[in-house]
């Protein structure tokens, strides 16, 4: 019977889908059979179906034709097997190639023509250079790893190297500082008050030799609590018994001025018209008095003043904080000495003072070191806070002539902006640098105060300000200020020092100096050396430091 054979598209007898071919499946094509030989029908016999030996053979060579070209047309594509991919898929690599082994000429289907001579050429050239170009980024990368690795181990090394001279440089300091230590406590400390006459010798040295260590390295820190008070000296007399009934006092008058508290505030309550905070408008009389005075007015307001500066003084540290010891025993001793020196009272400022020495000296002493130094008259002078008392007047001159004499460049611009010594020195020489420098620095500058005087503090004030020049010098008013008021904390114990005695001291000011009497600020000079040795030493550390 007549039919037909379906196969694929590009079989070249294949006619036009409509033809001969209507019905077949999408993507095919109907391909005619031979007509069937005459006289065979369904109703024949099998030697008619099956036709003569020629016709079968002629069917059987056609049909391996046929089938030879179908799968000559759809042969599967072979494996490469060096380059892990399917040949001609355009696969990435498995290796480092972008092609691997595959060859240009294989990037091409199976079902399009194949590629001529110079296509190949051409493609094989690309392929070459795009690999050459993937292997220099792969190069790259691995040479910038290499250098930041190299970069990693460098700064790994710097920082244990610094790390490691830090390490030794705490450990010189260390050693050098516990020989200080052993010298102060072996040859100064048990020859500076000795009485005896045939000592007196020894006693000089010993003076000598602590204000030349004193001059190169300052005061060993564990040292302060003992050197400190013999510079400044006890010229008031205090004693123990001195200190703990001003100290009495102070509780008595803290506790009768909140007794007189609760009352006022009771009787507020009672009339309905309790005051906001429960504070009184004209005191709370500190002395348990009846009549509200001056002397009682002005208590109260030292112990307003004092229970609000104590939370404020050194803030970074916590130390002054509530309900921290060293607050109660900073309240102790302000509140004694407004009672001891009622005269003063309490300014501002005093807190740090009495805080600094109490980082080093027990309560007593640090009572007793603070009474006398505000009992010295440069800190007499600038305590007045009076803008007309002369004493503070010829230091404000004495200092500007100072930083004239050092800085004339800056002394001209603050005076074109109208910076006065009172917006900045004041506070400097309240506190003495305690609220502004850092403590290893304060102290430097401390230990240089008690042993020279208060020449120190004109000479460590133009040396910050030589420091700060280069940021000071033409700005204006408002910036100066605000610098002068938030010294950097990277000033350091050795460069304020280099600075300090870098700063020379004419003989006229010298002489005008003199004039006034501001030898070592109410601090006596020691006794003068009897012996050649130390004298030629106090005579070097004098040439040195001015």
């Amino acid at each position: 019977r007549s039919s037909t054979t379906a196969v694929p598209v590009l079989y070249a007898e294949a006619k036009p889908r409509g033809e001969e071919g209507e019905g077949l499946p999408r993507g095919q094509l109907a391909l005619p059979s031979p007509p069937p030989p005459p006289g065979m029908g369904i109703g024949g016999g099998m030697s008619r179906a099956i036709g003569s030996a020629e016709e079968m053979q002629g069917r059987m060579k056609r049909g391996l034709s046929l089938l030879s070209a179908i799968m000559g047309v759809f042969k599967p594509p072979s494996l490469d097997a060096n380059a892990g991919e399917i040949a001609g898929s355009g696969s990435p690599p498995i290796s480092g190639s972008l092609t691997a082994k595959a060859p240009a000429a294989s990037f091409r289907p199976a079902n399009l023509p194949p590629k001529t001579m110079k296509e190949v050429r051409k493609h094989q050239r690309e392929v070459d250079r795009i690999n050459q170009l993937y292997r220099k980024k792969l190069e790259r990368e691995a040479r910038a790893e290499e250098k930041r690795r190299r970069a990693e181990a460098r700064r790994r090394m710097e920082l244990t190297k610094q790390a490691e001279k830090k390490r030794k440089e705490e450990m010189r300091k260390e050693e050098k500082m516990q020989h200080q230590v052993t010298v102060w406590e072996s040859e100064i400390l048990p020859n500076w008050n000795n009485a005896d006459g045939f000592m007196v010798a020894k006693q000089d040295i010993a003076r000598a030799k602590a204000k030349s260590l004193a001059m190169k390295s300052g005061v060993p820190t564990l040292m302060r609590k003992r050197v400190w008070p013999l510079w400044i000296q006890n010229r008031l007399g205090i004693t123990r018994e001195i200190w703990e009934k001003y100290v009495n006092i102070a509780e008595k008058a803290e506790e009768e001025r909140e007794r007189r508290q609760n009352e006022k505030n009771a009787r507020e309550m009672a009339r309905g018209g309790m005051m906001a905070g429960g504070e009184e408008k004209d005191g709370g009389g500190m002395m348990g008095g009846a009549d509200d005075n001056d002397d009682t007015k002005a208590r109260e307001m030292s112990y307003r003043l004092i229970t609000t500066d104590i939370s404020r003084t050194f803030p970074i540290f916590a130390f002054f904080q509530k309900e921290c010891p060293m607050h109660f025993q900073l309240k102790s001793i302000l509140l004694a000495q407004a009672f001891y020196q009622p005269e003063l009272g309490y300014v501002q400022g005093m807190s740090y003072l009495a805080g600094h020495l109490l980082f080093y000296m027990d309560v007593y002493e640090t009572f007793v070191t603070f009474s006398n130094l505000l009992a010295t008259p440069f800190m007499r002078a600038f305590l007045s806070l009076d803008a007309s008392n002369p004493q503070i007047i010829e230091r404000y001159a004495l200092y500007q002539a100072l930083l004239r004499d050092n800085v004339p460049d800056l002394s001209r611009h603050f005076d074109e902006e109208g910076i006065a010594p009172d917006m900045y020195f004041l506070e400097w020489a309240l506190t003495l640098f305690c609220k502004r420098l850092p403590l290893e620095v304060v102290g430097r500058v401390w230990d240089l105060f008690f042993m020279l005087g208060e020449l120190t503090i004109f000479k460590t004030a133009v040396a910050i300000l030589t420091i700060l020049k280069p940021k000071l010098l033409g700005e204006p008013f408002g910036k100066i200020l605000k610098a002068l008021a938030t010294l950097p904390q990277t000033i350091n114990v050795d460069g304020l020092c280099q600075a300090i005695n870098k700063v020379k001291v004419t003989t006229a000011f010298k002489r005008r100096f003199m004039m006034m009497g501001l030898n070592n600020a109410g601090v006596p000079p020691p006794r003068p050396p009897s012996s050649g040795a130390s004298k030629m030493l106090n005579k070097k550390d004098e040439n040195k430091h001015g």
